[in-house]
């Protein structure tokens, strides 16, 4: 399950979320969630059947989006009700050399820009790349800030924090509360 406080001028809620791994049919899947009190459904974004082309070759060749129409549901629903994540047997860091590189194949088919939208104003918010090694905790902060930053701080973006029994340190935990 995933939680998002949403704020307003009357206060915040909390919006919750399921958090599914496979979602064969998107509308059927949404319309259970729903049912069971849910507000919006967390889904990789990539369809698991592209895995399964990808390694055998015929997807890296077709040209087209790798991922389901966005014809499935409105565009609306898309940004209300859908939150995007990678799928998880995208594994750039993997140690298996061969999961390592088909991971970076298929992320590098997924660019956070359109070509049409480089354009100086938003190169110009480029995040800055720092030399300095960064602890656990600190580096998945700093991949929210660069993605973040290359989205132009859109207020379409926003961070889903799945609290686990491990807590980090409470400077950790203010700086993630800090975040839209």
């Amino acid at each position: 399950m995933a939680a998002m406080a949403v704020g307003g001028a009357g206060g915040s809620r909390v919006s919750s979320g399921r958090d599914l791994n496979c979602v064969p049919e998107i509308a059927d899947t949404l319309g259970a969630v729903a049912k069971q009190g849910f507000d919006f459904l967390c889904m990789p974004v990539f369809h698991p059947r592209f895995k399964r082309e990808f390694i055998q070759e015929p997807a890296k060749n077709r040209p087209g989006p790798q991922t389901r129409s966005d014809l499935l549901l409105s565009g609306r629903d898309w940004n209300t009700l859908i939150v995007g994540k990678l799928s998880p047997w995208i594994r750039p860091d993997s140690k298996v050399e061969k999961i390592r590189r088909n991971s970076e194949a298929f992320w590098m088919r997924v660019p956070l820009v359109a070509p049409e939208d480089l354009r100086d104003d938003i190169i110009e918010n480029a995040p800055t790349t720092h030399t300095q090694e960064y602890s656990g905790e600190e580096k998945t902060w700093m991949w929210w800030h660069n993605f973040r930053t290359l989205c132009d701080y859109s207020k379409r973006i926003a961070v889903a924090l799945e609290i686990g029994a491990d807590l980090p340190s409470n400077h950790v935990i203010d700086r993630w509360l800090g975040e839209p």
